[in-house]
């Protein structure tokens, strides 16, 4: 009979051991499973981090390309007003301007396109005001001085207007 309690006493230990140890097995595999789901999402932040570093080492590139975009306008501007023998210069000039378009546009990059009608503060900055003395010519663009680019992330350069403001009689501005 003492064998018999003894071995009971012995299958106890022995359950509360493995017991014990399942309870060990089943904490380190919810250990394991919060570790990798940490590492994913610390994965997923970095792959974003280096992403958006990447876009923004980019973005000094593409504002560069976008000032040459403006010296080549520039340059035809100048062009057009000499005598037809630029007209070789003009021509090359046109391309390199589309190649530049082409190179921003694979990068998402585009022209604001078309240009509103009236002054947008969202996309369009006013480097110049004319007066008017028509209510309904108040805010209207008048000239595009500098084209603006945008692209999926937001707004690169706003576009460089002049822009119309009304004036009453008298000479004040509304």
């Amino acid at each position: 009979m003492r064998t018999s309690h003894l071995w009971l006493a012995q299958l106890d230990e022995l359950n509360e051991k493995v017991t014990q140890m399942l309870e060990l097995y089943q904490d380190k595999i919810r250990y394991d499973a919060q570790k990798e789901k940490a590492f994913e999402t610390l994965y997923e932040e970095l792959a974003m981090y280096k992403n958006n570093f990447v876009e923004q080492s980019l973005l000094g590139v593409y504002k560069d390309l976008i000032l040459l975009y403006d010296n080549v306008v520039r340059c035809l501007r100048e062009l057009s007003g000499e005598n037809q023998e630029s007209s070789g210069c003009s021509e090359l000039a046109e391309f390199v301007l589309v190649e530049i378009l082409e190179i921003l546009y694979r990068r998402g990059i585009d022209l604001i396109d078309p240009s509103p009608e009236y002054f947008d503060p969202s996309v369009q900055r006013a480097v110049d005001t004319e007066s008017t003395d028509d209510p309904g010519q108040d805010n209207k663009v008048l000239k595009v001085v500098r084209r603006g680019f945008r692209s999926e992330q937001g707004l690169i350069r706003a576009e460089e207007v002049v822009v119309a403001k009304y004036q009453a009689e008298g000479g004040q501005q509304t």
